[in-house]
């Protein structure tokens, strides 16, 4: 009868319901700016509460939408790419900090296309909340070559990616963004692909963990 509500960031509903006016108001009017969004965050965060308690769910405890167990919250934050590095430290870690004293540890969402965001996840492993993000678009922009943050080691990514076939995989754990960057103890790395039935994907995932297996020996 009660589902989990996708709540937005309080970066996405300011945007929403103020549209240009608010982005503008970062910078016009940032003590105005930053008291509507600590209120929406008070908000959001009562209502996830009010969700959890319903459900008997603990508050440090979310299942995503990929059906992944996530020991905090995951939080769907598409407006930040919106936000320079500057606003980013200035408006979205205070704000992700006040989310991080109720849920711990946050999983943040953010699309990677078709805005520039390569300039956000540097600015988020600069804490020590934020402990994963999440795209629809590929971990390209999180790993690849042109990352900025690429060889970091703090934050977990989790993404949509062409694994089907045993050589797609190899590809993928050859490319310089995976062979290079170290994981044991470090980053984890989840990824979601598309299967034809279950017995095919009973199957991909057989081959995958095979696979790792084999990447962890010789790296």
């Amino acid at each position: 009868m009660l589902s989990f509500p996708v709540t937005a960031s309080p970066f996405d509903l300011a945007q929403l319901m103020c549209g240009e006016e608010f982005l503008l108001s970062l910078m016009a009017a940032p003590g105005k700016a930053m008291d509507f969004l600590s209120r929406l965050s008070h908000l959001a965060i009562e209502l996830i509460n009010l969700v959890k308690s319903e459900m008997g769910q603990p508050h440090n405890e979310y299942i995503t939408n990929r059906g992944m167990f996530f020991d905090g919250l995951r939080l769907p934050c598409d407006a930040i790419v919106n936000y320079s590095p500057c606003l980013i430290r200035d408006f979205v870690l205070p704000v992700l900090k006040k989310f991080a004293d109720s849920f711990v540890k946050l999983c943040i969402h953010f699309c990677t296309e078709p805005a520039p965001s390569g300039h956000v996840l540097p600015i988020l492993c600069e804490t020590d909340f934020v402990a994963a993000v999440d795209n629809w678009q590929g971990p390209e922009v999180f790993i690849g070559d042109k990352s900025p943050s690429r060889s970091q080691d703090k934050i977990a990514v989790v993404s949509s990616l062409d694994i089907a076939t045993p050589e797609k995989m190899d590809a993928f754990l050859q490319s310089r963004a995976v062979k290079f960057v170290p994981r044991k103890g470090g980053r984890g790395l989840v990824v979601a692909t598309d299967v034809e039935s279950v017995e095919h994907g009973k199957r991909i995932y057989e081959q995958w963990n095979q696979k790792w297996e084999e990447y962890y020996e010789t790296n």
